[in-house]
């Protein structure tokens, strides 16, 4: 699945904008502030619902607008679909699949699956090794939406397993207690390295080929 059209609706610097995309590599050249990346997350926008450089969303909106609004046409060889994201401040997001609502993003086969590399990326190279695995978690839930959930319910059980050894140290709770989350966090932490490990095996053949 591939974005074969964009158009902007007061977005970034945009009021309007409308780009066809071909098939293969598309190169986007221009000065610097000319919205090269703007038209970038636009279509991550379109694609996710949500933008890869901000949380305020309030800064999508073009300077003297009240409501922006990304449409993606989207294509393969069998199937096409028209992907629309709209916001406005103070309103629930509204997201549609070939004009009817849905809740998020639209699944994976209606919509392509989009990474997004900035500059402020490198981060990933040179920061944390968490950002590395929040990011490979967030490459596992766009190849296979239905396991989104094992990094939160990861994250559940070691928020309650912290907890719990607090308690413990205060005097407030028993051991006893504490097996019964060891079990919790290597059930989801076992699966959740096993989607990561599946995650990087695929990738690795089209890496292999970059580096030969």
């Amino acid at each position: 699945m591939q974005v074969s059209r964009l158009e902007l609706r007061d977005f970034r610097n945009y009021e309007r904008a409308e780009v066809r995309l071909a098939a293969g590599l598309t190169v986007i050249c221009g000065p610097n502030g000319a919205g090269k990346t703007n038209l970038l997350e636009g279509i991550y926008f379109g694609c996710t619902g949500r933008s890869p450089r901000t949380s305020n969303e309030r800064e999508l909106i073009r300077r003297g607008a009240s409501v922006t609004r990304v449409t993606l046409d989207v294509e393969d060889q069998t199937e096409r679909h028209r992907l629309e994201v709209g916001f406005e401040p103070g309103a629930q997001k509204r997201v549609s699949l070939d004009g009817s609502s849905v809740e998020g993003a639209p699944g994976a086969e209606s919509r392509p699956l989009v990474s997004v590399f900035m500059p402020e990326r490198l981060e990933l190279v040179k920061g944390a090794p968490s950002a590395r695995r929040a990011h490979l978690d967030r490459f596992v839930a766009a190849l296979w939406p239905s396991r989104a959930e094992t990094r939160a319910a990861y994250s559940r059980a070691l928020a309650q397993r912290n907890a719990l050894l607090a308690r413990l140290r205060a005097g407030a709770s028993s051991r006893a207690a504490l097996a019964a989350w060891d079990a919790e966090l290597a059930r989801h932490g076992t699966q959740l390295m096993e989607d990561r490990r599946e995650a990087v095996d695929g990738l690795r053949p089209e890496f292999a080929g970059l580096a030969a």
